[in-house]
């Protein structure tokens, strides 16, 4: 059962779970950095749970309301940038410095868990490795999405204008349907190592052949996530730091178990009997 596969991934290779943990931490410093204070926890009045799916690498935004990329603190979210006032320069930074962050580190996170489903451990140097030869790929990716999301939305806008309510729904089920045809993009670029384009194409054929177990595991996945939010807030309302420990090995494994699905459904063995190591080139 995918599930249990991949359980028994996260256990024999629980170092996974430091690259989101370093994250959400670094995370932390660049609010610091921006605002000159921390933020230590979630408000009293910001308990929220949700019922989505880790991103890749997972952080505890996945499950609150805070959402460190976007400057959204859990406390009215544009407020953090009427704090900022005028320091324009210094969100460029941070914009800047967690799009390339981010991109080299989801390429270093998928990477470990590809070695790690082939039966060798996580090291610091595979990360790395992984980081540097996805890192422009997952870059032109988050791009060229932002383009078609930004587009599809200025087409779509008059529909909001005209229907309202009933326009605003249909846009968001497209967009549900188009995120779920696309969620194996990232797994696909790495675990095959696919350009954009066809690692596009076989994320949506993938999921168009396996709509049942692809929609049986995503709802799975989302549920453990719901269920791990209630824990992830109420530790939140103390301190960050626990809540972040506590998350990671959740979203870890939930990346793990889609991970696994995606292999499962190309007939991908989760250790091959010869194990090559990779050396890519740059």
């Amino acid at each position: 059962m995918t599930f249990s596969r991949a359980l028994e991934a996260l256990r024999r290779n629980f170092g996974l779970v430091l690259v989101p943990v370093l994250l959400d931490l670094f995370s932390l410093f660049m609010v610091f950095f921006l605002l000159g204070e921390g933020v230590g926890r979630i408000p009293p009045d910001q308990f929220r749970v949700k019922f989505a799916l880790p991103t890749v690498p997972p952080s505890i935004a996945n499950v609150t309301e805070i959402d460190f990329w976007r400057l959204d603190l859990g406390v009215g979210g544009w407020e953090v940038l009427d704090r900022l006032g005028g320091a324009g320069l210094q969100v460029f930074f941070l914009l800047v410095i967690s799009f390339l962050v981010g991109s080299f580190a989801t390429g270093g996170f998928l990477g470990l868990l590809k070695e790690g489903l082939a039966g060798r451990k996580a090291t610091v140097q595979g990360f790395l490795t992984h980081g540097r030869y996805f890192w422009k790929r997952f870059i032109l990716l988050q791009l060229l999405l932002a383009l078609v999301f930004v587009v599809s939305l200025i087409f779509l806008l008059p529909l909001i204008i005209f229907t309202r309510a009933l326009g605003a729904l249909l846009i968001a089920l497209a967009f549900l349907a188009v995120a779920a045809l696309l969620i194996f993009v990232e797994y696909a670029l790495v675990d095959e190592d696919l350009e954009i384009l066809p690692a596009l194409d076989r994320s949506v054929h993938t999921v168009a052949g396996n709509f049942r177990p692809v929609l049986l595991h995503i709802l799975g996945v989302a549920a453990i996530n719901f269920l791990a939010s209630f824990l992830v807030n109420a530790m939140g309302q103390f301190s960050l730091l626990p809540a972040i420990l506590v998350y990671a090995p959740v979203g870890t494994y939930g990346v793990l178990v889609l991970y696994c699905l995606y292999r499962d459904l190309h007939g991908e063995d989760e250790e091959p009997l010869e194990i090559t190591v990779v050396d890519y080139q740059q």
